[in-house]
Order: structure tokens, then C-alpha cells, then sequence
């Protein structure tokens, strides 16, 4: 028994300094290092694209209206610039680059101040990590831990640690997932606010403006908000929609729609207009002459003129699935290089080995308990369809180009940066939902012992008295 009640002390006071704020400081503080090793220490540009994205920042600080109306001098090396929709970090981190600019022309010293405010973007998701982890009904200490898991994991840091617009998407899909799963629980519940709504429709415009890769997320979360909120209309007849015309956040809710959405119309919707698709090819805007100058795009313009050289002979469905898991998996636990100017990825086989198990663990136990699982407030069909939704995404986007090119290009592991926090943040749901059955049988045993114990000495008392 004091064994027990030893351990059993011992795990709460584990259990109470993993859940503290100063835990959540250190294991923040543990991916600044690494990251800051990375933006402080590497040559410039470092493998992630890091030249293609400090040049067009460079570009845009010479044009402080974002709607450019044509091609900007200089801009081929980057394909179609006007046409871009990619294009709001560049924009944004434009304008520190003209402070900075104001200290140093060096290129390195700008590139390590555009670094270190992208290490800011890592900091703000992990902070954005451990609310959702929370909102899920993680303990304190599971969403510290999720925190720690994303903050070690090589591809998180090593991509924060250098110039790159998925610093800026990671943050922002968070804080949307965030804000829909608290507004899905709101329409359940009956109540609309007009401003959340507003919020969202602009978080999810402007987002989409950072990376066109967010469109399926886009996509799943305006379908399931929309269907919801008919669903419920449907079933309660109405719904309690709170809208307070004179209020500053109606008039800010307004101005941010319409703000982000001529944004986005600027972009994705002539784009759709002339060019039938929300993202055109380089040379469906520009001449082939000028696309030559961007790399990606004549990498694969001559990688389909020499197709007939490297054929795709049937579907290959599964070879290339198998493959195309197995290289994203491996390239989220690895440190990318470059050798020969090939990038090459290498696994850390001690963090591959403990994500395997710790994530296979949390399948594992959500399956066996999925009732005990499913009970609690998580919005599982809109989590799972937003997971599902975008690497069906991209690895349909793969597989289209593994068959049109006859190469295997464009899997890299931290294309799975948008839906990993999610995952991890589940996973430490899953684990809090372990540790609370291990603490109830354990408890179980205690008191089942406790009675044992006392029946035992009732008897010895009873015999001694008989004797007596």
C-alpha cells in the first residue's frame, strides 16, 4: 500500500510539471535552438526553396500594390508573378525586408532577420498547438507533450529555421482549424454569430492567398460549415443568429471580407475566368522563352518533352502509393541537405523508431477504444475529412504529375506540416484518455486490496475475540 500511494504520488508530480507553463516554456525554448541553429548557422539558400522565396520578397518590395497588373521586370526567375496566387507571405515579409534594408544591404544579415521571424511563426504554432490539443480534451501535460513532439520533429524545425511561406500557412491553418471547431460546437449548440462566420470566411480566403496548397482544406471546411448550418436550420427549425450592426467587430468582420475577398478575386477568380484553373501554368501566362528562367516549372517542361525516354507502362497504383507514403513519412524525420545541388533527405532513425510507436499506439488505442473515444467533443468527421480531404489532395497532385512527367517529383515530408499539429494534437488526446483508464483500474486495484486488507483483519479480530 505505501508503495502504491508512493507511485501513485509520484506520477502526479510528473504529471503536474509536464502540464506547467514553465514546461511549455523549455520545450519552446528546445525548438528555438534547433531552429535558430539552422537560420544562424547554414549557408544561404538552404534546400526548402529558400532562394525562390527571399527573391520574391526582394521583388515585392519594389511594388507596394499588391494587384501588379502585368509581369514585374525581373519576376521570370519565379514564373508567373502577377498570376501567382501564392503570394501573401512574400507580400507581407516585404515590408521588414524594407526595415531591414534600411541597417544592411548584406544579403546573409537579411536573410537571417527574414529567418528569425520565421522562427516567430514556429513559436506562435506551437502555442496554437497546445490550444487545440487542449480544445480536444488533452491534459495539460499530453498537450505540452504533443508540443515537445512538434517541436523535435526535423522537419518543423528545420523549415522554421530558414525563409519559406509554410512558416506563415502552419500558423494560420491552425488558428482556422481552431476557430471551426469552436464554431461547429456553436451551431450545435443553436447560436451564430455573424462575426464568427465573417472570421472565418476571411481566415480561410487570406490563408488560401499564402499557399493555393490550403484550397482543400478551403474546400472541406466552407462544405461542412455550409451543410451544418442547413442541417441544423433544418432541425431546429431556426438558429439564434447573433448580429450586432453597430458593433466594431460587425464593421471589422465586413471590412475583412471584403478586403480578403477582392484579394483572393484579384487572383483565384481572374484565374479561373481566363484560365480556367485557380492555379495556371507558367506558360498558359507567360511565353515558354520567359518560363525557361523558372527552374520547377522547365525541371518538368523537360521532363514531359523527353517522356517517350521514361514511360509510366500501367497504373502503378500501389507501387506508387507505397512509395509516396513511405518517402513523406520518412521526410517529416529528416534533416533535408543538399549534395551534388541534389536535395537529399536523411531520416534520424532514433526519432522515426519513437514517432512509430507513439503514433501507431494512439491508432491503436483510439480503434480498440472508439467508444470511449468518440464520446468526448471532438468533431471527428471534420477532422477526419480534413486529413483525408487534403492528402487525397495531394497525393492525387503526385500522382498526376508521376504519370504526365514520368518522375516521381514534388514529395517532400513537409507537405504534411498543415495536418501534423492536428494529428499530434489527437494523439495527445488519445493518450489522456490512456492515462485516465491506467489511473481508474489503478485505483481499482487499491481499493479492491483496501478491502481484502480490512476483511482480513476484521477476521483476525473477530478470531482473537473468540479466543478471548
Amino acid at each position: 500500500m505505501p508503495k502504491d500511494r508512493c507511485m501513485h504520488k509520484k506520477s502526479q508530480a510528473i504529471s503536474k510539471i509536464l502540464g506547467s507553463k514553465e514546461a511549455l516554456l523549455v520545450f519552446i525554448a528546445v525548438f528555438i535552438v534547433l531552429a535558430a541553429h539552422i537560420a544562424l548557422t547554414k549557408t544561404f539558400p538552404l534546400p526548402y526553396d529558400e532562394s525562390f522565396h527571399f527573391g520574391l520578397i526582394k521583388l515585392y518590395t519594389h511594388h507596394l500594390n499588391p494587384f501588379l497588373a502585368s509581369q514585374p521586370a525581373g519576376g521570370n526567375a519565379f514564373g508567373a508573378v502577377a498570376r501567382n496566387p501564392s503570394y501573401l507571405y512574400h507580400y507581407l515579409m516585404s515590408f521588414p525586408l524594407r526595415l531591414i534594408s534600411l541597417f544592411t544591404l548584406v544579403t546573409i544579415k537579411q536573410v537571417v532577420a527574414l529567418r528569425v521571424i520565421d522562427i516567430c511563426f514556429g513559436v506562435i504554432s506551437l502555442v496554437l498547438l497546445k490550444k487545440l490539443a487542449t480544445r480536444f480534451g488533452a491534459s495539460a501535460a499530453m498537450a505540452n507533450l504533443a508540443v515537445l513532439a512538434l517541436a523535435i520533429t526535423p522537419v518543423f524545425y528545420d523549415v522554421s529555421g530558414q525563409i519559406n511561406y509554410d512558416n506563415l500557412l502552419i500558423p494560420l491553418t491552425l488558428f482556422t482549424v481552431i476557430w471551426t471547431v469552436d464554431l461547429i460546437k456553436a451551431i450545435r449548440q443553436g447560436r451564430v454569430s455573424f462575426s464568427r462566420l465573417g472570421l472565418l470566411l476571411t481566415l480561410l480566403l487570406l490563408t488560401s492567398l499564402v499557399k493555393f496548397a490550403f484550397l482543400p482544406i478551403m474546400a472541406v471546411i466552407g462544405i461542412y460549415v455550409t451543410a451544418l448550418l442547413l442541417m441544423q436550420s433544418l432541425r431546429r427549425h431556426h438558429l439564434k443568429w447573433a448580429v450586432k450592426w453597430k458593433s466594431w467587430a460587425t464593421v471589422l468582420t465586413v471590412v475583412g471580407v471584403l478586403i480578403s475577398g477582392a484579394l483572393w478575386v484579384q487572383r483565384y477568380g481572374v484565374n479561373l475566368v481566363e484560365y480556367h484553373t485557380p492555379v495556371p501554368q507558367c506558360n498558359a501566362v507567360l511565353s515558354i522563352s520567359a518560363c525557361s528562367n523558372y527552374a520547377p516549372w522547365y525541371r518538368n517542361y523537360e521532363l514531359h518533352q523527353t517522356y517517350a525516354q521514361h514511360p509510366i507502362k500501367g497504373l502503378e497504383l500501389g507501387t506508387f502509393t507505397r512509395v509516396w507514403l513511405r518517402s513523406m513519412y520518412d521526410d517529416v524525420y529528416s534533416i533535408a541537405y543538399k549534395q551534388a545541388n541534389i536535395v537529399v533527405f536523411k531520416p534520424i532513425r532514433g526519432i522515426v523508431i519513437a514517432a512509430d510507436f507513439i503514433l501507431v499506439s494512439a491508432l491503436l488505442y483510439g480503434v480498440i477504444q472508439w467508444r470511449r473515444a468518440k464520446g468526448t467533443n471532438i468533431p471527428w468527421l471534420f477532422l477526419g475529412l480534413v486529413i483525408f480531404g487534403y492528402v487525397l489532395a495531394l497525393w492525387g497532385r503526385n500522382f498526376s504529375d508521376f504519370h504526365n512527367l514520368g518522375a516521381l517529383i514534388g514529395v517532400q515530408g513537409r507537405y504534411m506540416l498543415l495536418i501534423l499539429p492536428i494529428i499530434y494534437a489527437l494523439s495527445a488526446r488519445m493518450y489522456t484518455l490512456l492515462t485516465q483508464q491506467l489511473h481508474s483500474a489503478h485505483l481499482s486495484v487499491m481499493i479492491t486490496r483496501f478491502s481484502i486488507t480490512g476483511k482480513t483483519r476484521n477476521r483476525k479480530s473477530t478470531g482473537l475475540l473468540r479466543k478471548l
